[in-house]
């Protein structure tokens, strides 16, 4: 055999290979795209968000912060910008614990602006005579069927309401703050607070509302006090809430005051 027959073997056998090897690629191409097997990189809404083990695993949802990973170093500003409504209705209970037992009591709220009334329940319902009406500079308790207009100073109506607020969260030290995160409580997605100080306490602010759902506190490891919001009713409540006990409407003389 001479060198131009083997020349053209050589040829021959280097395109035979070629054809080979692109067969097998077509083959294993085919093979990949329909074997179940198969485990593709996961698209943006395959990624889980962070989340906290204090709570319900949140799914899913247009209030995840898929961007930001929530830690004790920015969640105040992330609670500190998040919208609240200024016109609402609110039930919250609060629960204290002592070793014989525990007691709650349970408070509806109404919110106009800057004004608000705090009706004390008993057994779901309001009660006539225990209720307070703030305003922005007078606190309004209908003791005796009076007015009785008291300066405000420093009393809030969630002192009234033995309640604590988001706002509690916001003058936290940041350097009590262990822990922080994104989860849900009660179904509703949340920033998650925890602390460790003389009480060990968890908040759980609802990001849809931007309000303070849910608070638990321990001491040496023992429950002290729990704070659930019940109801929410975003909306005006309707304005004779605040007419007292004399006929005057409390926004009124709110709005009349220098």
């Amino acid at each position: 055999m001479n060198r131009g027959q083997n020349a053209v073997w050589a040829v021959l056998a280097a395109g035979a290979t070629a054809l080979v090897l692109f067969g097998v690629l077509i083959y294993m191409a085919r093979s990949q795209s329909s074997n179940p097997d198969i485990i593709l990189p996961p698209g943006p809404s395959d990624i889980s968000v962070p989340t906290s083990d204090h709570g319900e695993q949140p799914d899913t949802d247009p209030f995840a912060p898929n961007e930001i990973d929530i830690t004790p170093q920015n969640v105040m500003k992330i609670v500190s910008d998040l919208t609240r409504p200024t016109e609402y209705t609110a039930v919250n209970r609060t629960t204290r614990y002592w070793a014989e037992g525990s007691a709650s009591t349970s408070f509806r709220v109404y919110v106009l602006g800057d004004c608000s009334r705090v009706d004390t329940l008993t057994d779901g319902s309001e009660s006539s005579e225990s209720y307070v009406i703030f305003t922005s500079s007078v606190v309004y308790m209908p003791l005796g069927g009076q007015d009785q207009p008291i300066e405000r100073g420093a009393f809030t109506s969630d002192a009234a309401a033995s309640m604590p607020t988001y706002e509690d969260v916001l003058s936290l030290s940041e350097k009590v703050i262990a822990g922080a995160g994104y989860t849900r409580k009660n179904s509703r997605p949340c920033v998650w607070v925890q602390t460790q100080d003389e009480y060990d306490i968890e908040y759980w602010i609802d990001l849809e509302s931007g309000l303070l759902i849910a608070a638990e506190a321990r001491q040496n490891g023992l429950q002290a006090w729990s704070f659930e919001q019940t109801e929410l009713t975003l909306g005006a409540p309707d304005r004779e809430l605040f007419l007292l006990p004399s006929g005057a409407d409390a926004l009124s003389v709110q709005e009349q005051q220098p």
